[in-house]
């Protein structure tokens, strides 16, 4: 699988997290229909992480379904008190709902319904780092 030519690439400096659950032998899906995913998250994400990098793979079937889940280290965001940081959150809907200019490393979240949103961080130099975050009611 690419994760172990990945592994070598990286010198046993990353940490890879393969969990399979519940498979059942006749599931089947298209080859290589997933490795998009898993190519995404090393090159938009541990290729970048300088500390520790990592990847945690999740996958289950069941006769109609498959959940593949898979999240990785992220790169480090240079302490530069936020200048030239962008970040927005994104509803499912598409709306941005949120967007602040000179990220100082935290966003404020009370104010948002539980739900998934879509993270966008934009750096003065142009490069992207986007991600998924969910969040769960209050207490």
């Amino acid at each position: 699988m690419n994760s172990s030519l990945e592994k070598m690439r990286f010198e046993d400096s990353i940490r890879i997290d393969f969990e399979v659950n519940d498979i059942i032998d006749d599931s089947f899906i298209a080859p290589l229909i997933l490795f998009t995913f898993l190519e995404n998250s090393f090159k938009h994400g541990v290729s970048k992480t300088v500390n520790n990098p990592w990847v945690k793979i999740r996958l289950k079937s069941s006769v109609s379904e498959i959940f593949f889940e898979i999240e990785n280290s992220i790169p480090e965001i240079p302490d530069n008190s936020g200048e030239g940081f962008e970040v927005e959150l994104i509803n499912l809907a598409g709306q941005v709902i949120f967007r602040q200019s000179g990220y100082t490393g935290q966003i404020d979240v009370s104010h948002l319904q539980s739900g998934i949103y879509l993270v966008k961080v934009n750096s003065e130099n142009n490069e992207i780092i986007a991600g998924k975050v969910m969040i769960g009611p209050n207490p």
